[in-house]
Order: structure tokens, then C-alpha cells, then sequence
């Protein structure tokens, strides 16, 4: 959702001002892998896994954002330059499963968030966008989110934007001391609905 400053009569299309942005995504995912012979144990929520075993992994993972937006499209031409800054709230759940074991934990962080875009006017109400952003927290839990994505965007009446396209992202965690650190990456078909007054 954005908040535009400007008094343009169709919000959603993409051009030059400022916003704020609010926003919010969910997504799941997992994976599994073999553990070695004479690998590190993996523990979590203070079970411990030893090798050598299978083991599954899970997450569900939250991400929202309030942030400030500035667009530039040069001499109001296709071709535009979105920055944007602000603080980013997530939440990650995880499990470990194995044959014999299972456990599960929350990890959940705040910090401040970053992001840069490019954004190519096909006409006044499509277009093609590719952003990247970066999140950081200093405390424990989630510690460091990377995000790309590339997406055709198309307005629908005046306030209303789809996009469509592809994102790939990156979750680092830090675990208590004498437990796993973590680290995922996520990456697949997108779709969003932005809401713009």
C-alpha cells in the first residue's frame, strides 16, 4: 500500500514524487539434507541432531515494512530510479525433523531497511520493474535479508497495481550461543496487489 504525496490522478501508475509505503509478505518453503559422519551436530531449541542422519527443514516466514519512497523518471522519460528506506519487522518458524527427532523454534527481529530499483515505462499503465532490498537487525534472530525481483507491473483503474514476475531472497539468522545459526534461500514465482491513494 502507498501513500503518494503528489496529487497525480492515477496513484497506481508508476511516476516521479514521493510515498510511503506499507507492506507485508508471507511465504513457506523447506528442504532436507544428509548429514555426514563426523559433521557438526545440528541443535535447535535444545535438541541436538548427530550425524550421520536425514534430516528435514521447514520455515514459515513473515516479513512487513513501513518505509519512505522516492521516484525520479529523467526528463519524464520510460526510464525511472526508485529509492526507498525504512524499518522492517519478520518473523521466521522453523523445525529440524528427523527419524527419531523433531524440534522447532520462533526467531523474530526489527531493524532498518533499504532499496534500490529501476523501472521501465512500457506506457502510462505497464511496466517492467526490478528492485533489490536489504534488511538489518542487531540483535538475535533474524539478522540479514537480501531480496531481488524482476516483475511486469499493470495498473487497474486508478489505485490499484498488479505485479507479476519472478524474486529470489536470502535469510540469515543467529541462534543462541551453543545452538545453529541458519541461513536459507528462497526463490520462485511472484504475485502482489499494491493499493495507491
Amino acid at each position: 500500500m502507498a501513500f503518494n504525496f503528489d496529487h497525480e490522478k492515477h496513484a497506481s501508475s508508476p511516476h516521479s514524487g514521493h510515498a510511503i509505503e506499507l507492506s507485508a509478505s508471507k511465504t513457506r518453503g523447506g528442504a532436507s539434507n544428509s548429514q555426514e559422519s563426523g559433521q557438526l551436530p545440528i541443535v535447535l531449541h535444545g535438541v541436538k541432531f548427530t550425524s550421520p542422519q536425514q534430516l528435514k527443514y521447514d520455515f514459515d516466514y513473515e516479513y512487513g515494512d513501513i518505509a519512505w519512497r522516492w521516484r525520479k523518471f529523467f526528463n519524464e522519460g520510460i526510464l525511472g530510479l526508485e529509492v526507498t528506506a525504512g524499518h522492517g519487522y519478520t518473523t521466521v518458524d522453523l523445525k529440524v525433523s528427523s527419524a527419531t527427532q523433531s524440534a522447532t523454534d520462533q526467531f523474530t527481529s526489527k531493524g532498518p531497511r533499504a532499496g534500490v530499483g529501476l523501472i521501465l515505462r512500457v506506457n502510462p499503465s505497464s511496466s517492467f520493474q526490478a528492485r533489490a532490498l536489504q534488511y538489518i537487525s542487531f540483535a538475535y534472530g533474524v539478522d540479514n535479508i537480501k531480496r531481488v525481483e524482476i516483475v511486469y507491473a499493470k495498473t487497474l483503474f486508478d489505485n490499484f497495481n498488479l505485479r507479476a514476475g519472478y524474486a529470489g531472497m536470502q535469510v540469515w539468522g543467529t541462534n543462541h550461543y551453543g545452538e545453529s545459526d541458519f541461513k536459507f534461500d528462497m526463490a520462485g514465482p511472484v504475485l502482489a496487489l499494491d493499493l495507491s491513494f
